[in-house]
């Protein structure tokens, strides 16, 4: 069997790149930033079972459509989840 691909290597390291990048400046919030950052690859690797789940069970239409309610959150979070609280030391106003 044919070890991992020169495109699967690079993005191994791709990802070991981008997880230093964005847990870097977290402070004394970098486990949490982390876990954070597990769970979302975690959600990108369970999303696409529970997607042909739902095509199985129905048909694929209501498989694509489900993938609303995940960026249904990301949207939500991008727009008030990630506001830094008031006792951020980030935090500018308010």
């Amino acid at each position: 069997m044919p070890g991992p691909s020169p495109a699967h290597r690079s993005a191994l390291v791709l990802l070991a790149l981008l997880f230093s990048l964005a847990v870097d400046g977290l402070g004394d919030e970098t486990g949490r930033g982390s876990g954070v950052l597990i769970m979302a690859i975690v959600g990108g690797a369970l999303i696409p079972v529970g997607m042909g789940a739902l095509a199985d069970a129905f048909d694929y239409r209501v498989a694509l459509s489900s993938t609303v309610l995940a960026y249904a959150y990301i949207a939500w979070f991008a727009w008030r989840g990630a506001e830094p609280s008031a006792s951020s030391p980030d935090h500018v106003g308010g």
